[in-house]
């Protein structure tokens, strides 16, 4: 029983590191487990409410746990802590905490109780929202960043030993999870034939998460073991580097035929480029804490080998900026650049000294983070504004005055003014409203050829909206004969809808008699809760039974009024596919 002890000696170790994040995301894991298998059954109001904010407070609260746990487990390994009880010790986590419990608890409280405000565009709560939503993005990755960083250093050992060994404890945790996982619904499985079905599925899955997989992912990347084996040391340390360096030569030898026959290079490049060196941070780095001697040394220099496709990457990407401006994707490559250059100068650096690559990674990650998601000016937001706005008042500026335009002009103009509306952010917004200040939205629109729809175009208070849908795979045809797909545009519901097939059916002529309104009453009830689109989800899942056969619901979308105490469906759109004799 060598392997039981081994695992219960392991178990406890976790536990004494983590006890308050395993907790706390098992707390987490309860909740998600009764939202997705009675979430639609749960009486809506204030119940509902508080069972969401604890859900979502409790899952970001997680990570300042863990980063809290890992640093005092590293401070206590080197000796600069013996216990919390010293108050300047325990000052420092309390004020971690306190933080974490800040921004989490804003973002349960929005999302939980002003669900409905923070969905409406023109609300100054819909603003502060998606700011907010970025501080939350950077205080996850201090989180998670700074608690693999302490990690890595109470490991002891150098980063490249401590990537491969988390890396493949990581590997070994998902294996145990999933077969943990496939076992336990086996069991459901045959309980359910055997006697009676129970739909607990979702917290089952949820209930193994907490118990198994969130501690198991801790132990690997916290505690990961000091051995690997053979072939976990062929695979990593040979296999995988023998692929890049195959692909490096093939990229090398496209190189050489841009050079002879000097013709700028295509834009695949740089995603090929980029693809080699994720691939290649991870493979090189592992690779190097699992080898020595001739491989060591020559996996040591294969990160300058890359440095010729950092050229490459710039002149491909200099080119589209300089066409179409920056968009999202141009600024992640403009900082994947930036993150390449510095990796390379520290990494040679480090080479010129023979040291290994240390824990630059975590902090250097955590600073792009910051840079892109609110540092102001540099923002994504604020530069794909500021880049985009320019060709938007050149063109206005030209048709205004009475200049002659052509379709490609046009063409950019409007392309610059949708990236400013779906990608500028906050900053975006605030140009867009200087932007109708001097012209309005409409005549703007107009002169793009473009119309944009928001919530405040069409809705007042007390409007709501149900758009929902199910992705479905395989369903059970078994007795019936026959299938068409149906769809249904009605301005005005009844109880019952009368669905007609759709054109591009065969059985022109069929039509369907639908009585879904407990399905409708309840979608509306749902979203006067504010739930989210799981529960919906949950609702039009299950086939409605008519006289012939049964409708399985893909797609509903339709808004009502919340007036009066009149729910009256208008503009209800319904797609499905319907199996019959």
């Amino acid at each position: 029983m060598k392997w039981y002890e081994k695992i219960k000696e392991s178990a406890r170790g976790v536990i004494k590191v983590h006890p308050v994040s395993i907790c706390v995301f098992f707390v987490f894991c309860i909740l998600s487990g009764i939202k997705g298998d009675f979430g639609s059954d749960i009486r809506n109001g204030v119940p509902a409410n508080v069972l969401q904010f604890v859900y979502l407070f409790t899952l970001w609260m997680t990570p300042v746990f863990v980063l809290c746990e890992s640093n005092f487990a590293y401070k206590k390994k080197i000796g600069k802590i013996e216990s919390l009880k010293e108050l300047s010790n325990f000052l420092v986590y309390i004020i971690a905490t306190v933080v974490g419990a800040i921004v989490s608890g804003i973002y349960a409280y929005i999302h939980s109780f002003r669900f409905q405000e923070v969905r409406r565009s023109g609300s100054s709560l819909y603003s502060f929202n998606e700011y907010f939503e970025r501080i939350l993005y950077v205080y996850l990755a201090i989180c998670v960043l700074g608690a693999l960083f302490f990690m890595y250093k109470r490991y002891g050992e150098s980063f490249e030993k401590y990537a491969l060994r988390a890396f493949l404890g990581t590997m070994k945790a998902g294996l145990v999870y999933g077969i943990i996982l496939l076992g336990t619904f086996c069991i459901l499985f045959v309980f359910g034939a055997l006697f009676f079905d129970l739909d607990i599925q979702s917290i089952l899955l949820w209930l193994v998460t907490g118990i198994v997989g969130f501690p198991a992912t801790l132990m690997a990347l916290s505690m990961p073991g000091n051995k690997t084996t053979r072939f976990s040391d062929i695979v990593m340390g040979y296999v995988f580097p023998g692929i890049l360096a195959a692909a490096f030569i093939i990229v090398y030898a496209y190189i050489i035929k841009i050079l002879i026959t000097w013709t700028f290079p295509s834009n695949q490049v740089f995603s090929i480029a980029t693809g080699l060196f994720a691939a290649g941070i991870a493979f090189w780095t592992m690779a190097q804490g699992c080898t020595e001697g001739k491989v060591y040394s020559a996996l040591k220099i294969m990160p300058l080998l890359f440095i010729p496709f950092i050229v490459i990457q710039i002149m491909c990407l200099s080119m589209r900026i300089g066409q179409y401006g920056v968009t999202n994707s141009r600024y992640l490559g403009i900082l994947l650049i930036i993150f390449e250059i510095i990796y390379e100068v520290y990494y040679i650096f480090r080479f010129l000294r023979k040291e290994g690559l240390g824990g630059i990674l975590m902090p250097l990650l955590l600073l792009f983070v910051t840079v892109y998601y609110i540092v102001p000016g540099i923002n994504a937001f604020a530069v794909i504004t500021s880049s985009q706005k320019a060709v938007v008042e050149e063109f206005l500026n030209a048709r205004l005055s009475g200049e002659d335009t052509d379709s490609r002009q046009l063409s950019k103009a409007r392309s610059a003014y949708r990236q400013i509306m779906d990608n500028g952010g906050f900053e975006g917004d605030r140009y867009l409203k200087k932007l109708y200040a001097t012209s309005s939205k409409e005549e703007i629109e107009d002169i793009l050829d473009t119309k944009t729809y928001t919530s405040d175009d069409y809705s007042s208070e007390g409007t709501h909206y149900v758009y929902t849908g199910v992705k479905r795979g395989a369903v059970d045809i078994e007795g019936y004969s026959r299938y068409c797909y149906m769809e249904a545009n009605l301005f005005n519901t009844a109880n019952t809808l009368a669905v007609p097939v759709s054109n591009n059916s065969d059985d022109i002529g069929v039509f369907l008699e639908l009585d879904i309104s407990s399905i409708v009453s309840k979608l509306k009830e749902l979203e006067i809760a504010g739930d989210n689109d799981q529960a919906m989800q949950e609702i039009i899942k299950y086939p409605v039974a008519t006289t012939d056969g049964v409708f399985y619901i893909e797609y509903i979308n339709f808004n009502f009024e919340e007036t009066d105490g009149i729910n009256e469906v208008k503009d209800l759109s319904i797609e499905g596919f319907y199996l019959y004799n």
